[in-house]
């Protein structure tokens, strides 16, 4: 089959990176359709996104559609973000939208409506991995544009929040229950934070504890040991790649490159299962700073910069 008898749905957001992935693709030669994915409507943000991806649609000469996902995002997505930050701990929607929505209800309509494939502008490289012709997902070779760690932003969280959990000043301490400083309510804050905190102490600090029962957070001092991790656990594990997770369900100890936080290096680390085959203790080989925030990603690579899977920190 050519190319051109190839039908290929491009996840349309009007920025540049979905922009070019289409103009490339219909320069291969593809049969180039633009889908637009509706999720929540903050501020009429959505409509205005549209609008910019139907000009990119009509630019480029192709056909353009409108995939209203609103009410299952809401159902998917806000309701986990939500959920999650009256928990105590930081949510990654990005992960989530990635696998419930994009690769998920996009796809899953993509493949109904009778197309090939579905294509985005996420930036990262796919390589063969010699495994029976399959590929691999890998870094991006500017790293500083890697999105393997999460795939795309969704919308700005700091005034949603507020819209919907009530603001709720309360104290800052350290770690000895000295006061330090004050905050606008826990569920606005993640472990390792240093910045964006009142600050009566003088001396720099970072978040180690959400007392959510008090509505406190406690800090620690740069240097201190409650800074440094040594170990930490993972759920929901998910792996892109079929030796590693074989390896791991037959309870090998397996030595990988592992990051907690977009943009962050990462790190040396050897992961293995804790409880049956859903969930693993990660060792770090080096005491990292700054603690994982529960509730965020924590994604492996091997050296090559293949990602390997993740999993959420709890």
């Amino acid at each position: 089959m050519k190319n051109k008898d190839k039908k290929v749905l491009v996840a349309l957001s009007g920025g540049v990176d979905s922009s070019v992935a289409a103009l490339l693709l219909k320069r291969a030669g593809f049969n180039v359709v633009g889908g637009f994915i509706r999720g929540y409507n903050v501020d009429g943000c959505q409509d205005r996104d549209a609008e910019d991806a139907r000009l990119v649609a009509e630019k480029l000469d192709i056909p353009f559609y409108v995939f209203d996902f609103e009410e299952e995002y809401k159902k998917r997505v806000v309701n986990y973000l939500l959920d999650g930050y009256r928990k105590g701990i930081t949510p990654n929607p990005d992960v989530v939208c990635n696998s419930q929505i994009k690769f998920g209800l996009f796809y899953d309509k993509a493949m109904e409506l009778g197309f090939d494939y579905v294509a985005s502008g996420h930036y990262v490289r796919m390589k063969d991995i010699g495994f029976r012709g399959k590929r691999g997902v890998f870094e991006a070779k500017d790293k500083n544009k890697d999105q393997s760690y999460f795939l795309w932003q969704i919308f700005r969280f700091g005034d949603f929040l507020k819209e919907h959990i009530k603001p709720e000043k309360g104290e800052i301490v350290d770690t000895n229950g000295k006061k330090v400083g004050e905050h606008h309510g826990v569920w606005f804050y993640t472990i390792g934070q240093g910045h964006g905190l009142t600050n009566t102490a003088g001396r720099r600090f970072y978040i180690v504890d959400k007392d959510l029962e008090n509505n406190r957070l406690v800090v620690a001092y740069e240097g201190d040991e409650k800074l440094y991790c040594k170990e930490f656990k993972i759920t929901n594990l998910n792996f892109l790649d079929g030796k590693t997770k074989n390896d791991f369900e037959k309870r090998k100890e397996i030595k990988v490159l592992i990051r907690t936080r977009y943009h962050q290096p990462p790190f040396w680390a050897k992961m293995s299962a804790s409880v049956g085959v859903k969930s693993a203790t990660v060792r770090v080989a080096a005491p990292m700073q700054l603690m994982p925030a529960p509730g965020q990603s924590a994604v492996f690579y091997k050296k090559n910069g293949q990602m390997l899977g993740g999993g959420v920190i709890v």
